[in-house]
């Protein structure tokens, strides 16, 4: 069992999600991660052989993840920055570098959380306590749209179905008025006139 940060009990892991090549990668965050603390989180990937590396440090709540459709664009969400970062992502190797922040979120829109990319190259980000949807474009930094949702707390989303081009949005009710936003929780679905790329799996060298 490899636990690469046996040092910091007060950490926990988050999002994962699996690289073109691959390769799993999967960020961590404090327990009870709040605007203040410092950033003790970070971005892990997980070889084929087993092998744990750190890719990316001093990190708040690392979160969403997506590639570009060439696999060389790597953006990240860290959630309690409200920050979108874009990387080159040198897919051989897996090396992650030349950060640079291209969207951050206004405090009144909520935090970033899940992300997915669709097959035009825009970003789809769950607005936590932002009660929305939304979707960005990653050259400009700019909200193209934003889709409100009967709850509060938007955790994720991914493309799915035949054709790819339903966007699946989970949400969650932790911290949420179950009387204010009786759906929290709950699976939503919707058509949003794109389609987005398909997910995919772990290889495991055996």
């Amino acid at each position: 069992m490899n636990d690469p940060e046996s040092d910091l009990p007060g950490n926990r892991f988050n999002d994962g999600k699996v690289d073109p090549a691959g390769r799993l990668l999967a960020g961590t965050m404090a327990l009870s991660s709040k605007e203040g603390d410092g950033p003790t989180g970070a971005l892990y990937c997980l070889d084929a052989d087993g092998t744990v590396t750190k890719r990316i440090g001093n990190v708040y709540l690392s979160n969403g993840m997506a590639w570009s459709a060439d696999g060389g664009t790597f953006y990240y969400i860290d959630t309690t920055a409200r920050t979108v970062t874009r990387y080159r992502y040198d897919m051989p190797s897996g090396l992650i570098s030349d950060p640079e922040v291209i969207i951050r979120i206004p405090d009144e829109e909520g935090y970033p959380d899940g992300m997915t990319i669709d097959e035009e190259g825009m970003l789809w980000i769950a607005l936590w306590e932002g009660s929305a949807i939304s979707r960005w474009n990653p050259d400009t930094g700019k909200l193209l749209a934003k889709y409100e949702m009967p709850v509060q707390n938007v955790s994720s989303c991914c493309f799915g179905g035949a054709d790819m081009d339903t966007l699946f949005i989970t949400t969650a009710s932790q911290g949420t008025d179950m009387t204010r936003y009786p759906l929290a929780g709950n699976v939503f679905c919707m058509k949003p006139g794109v389609k987005g790329a398909l997910s995919h799996k772990y290889i495991r060298n055996t």
